[in-house]
């Protein structure tokens, strides 16, 4: 039997996915009360609206409400992530699932991670529909493994992430789709990154290197990163962060 490349591919994927929700949880489930309503790196967001947030991309069934949402924000919604335009996301968060406790915070957490929606199920063996759920499958990772970092940077309470994760979420984010659909910033042009923990450059230009978990949150527009990066390209990158962080606080 021939086995398909990309539905192997999706495969890999998700198992990344899934080994970084386990570590999500574990971490969720060893805070402290006062951890969970801690600032994070997130503007106004606690800890627990972070989990909330993550949560919901797992189980979300109401993306449809969320139109109306993107539009009057200008699609900010989709272009910054939980920097500023993404108080829409909590604005609507917070009235459906403030409620919840700790632990059916936790609960949703663990429940198993939805990609690809009810109208991509009869076409689930058609390339273009595994590169869609593919895409799917990053963005979850993507926001488990930057919304931890934005917890764990804030309480200190640093990790060693997996460089695999690492490296598929930093290809991801150096492409054109990976980058609409996570909704980061178009920060990277005319630099060349480079990772100095495991093996992966990406782009050309002035160099910017330094551990991946610090290129992925400065990617991600997390100025605090900058710190552990170096190389000539590391001024032009804070200049358009700063200019990223103050279009999104002026929005």
């Amino acid at each position: 039997m021939i086995k398909d490349p990309e539905v192997d591919r999706l495969a890999v994927v998700r198992q990344l996915a899934e080994a970084e929700q386990q570590e999500f949880l574990a971490f969720a489930k060893g805070l402290t009360p006062q951890q969970w309503q801690a600032p994070t790196l997130c503007l106004g967001l606690s800890t627990r609206d972070i989990v909330v947030h993550v949560a919901w991309h797992f189980k979300n069934d109401d993306g449809a409400a969320l139109v109306p949402l993107a539009v009057r924000s200008r699609f900010q919604l989709l272009r910054s992530g939980l920097r500023g335009g993404g108080k829409v996301l909590d604005d609507y968060q917070r009235p459906r699932y403030g409620s919840l406790s700790t632990e059916g915070v936790i609960a949703w957490l663990s429940s198993p991670i939805v990609v690809g929606g009810r109208l991509t199920r009869p076409f689930r063996r058609a390339v273009f529909v595994q590169r869609l759920i593919e895409a799917d499958v990053l963005n979850a990772l993507s926001e488990m493994v930057i919304h931890q970092q934005d917890v764990r940077r804030a309480l200190e309470l640093p990790r060693v992430i997996a460089p695999d994760r690492l490296r598929a979420l930093l290809d991801f984010s150096m492409t054109r789709r990976g980058e609409f659909i996570v909704g980061l910033p178009s920060i990277t042009r005319g630099l060349r990154f480079v990772a100095t923990d495991f093996e992966w450059t990406a782009g050309e230009g002035a160099e910017v290197s330094g551990p991946g978990e610090a290129l992925l949150m400065a990617r991600a527009a997390r100025a605090l990163a900058l710190a552990d990066l170096s190389g000539p390209g590391c001024k032009t990158l804070e200049q358009r962060i700063k200019a990223f962080s103050a279009k999104v606080d002026a929005a």
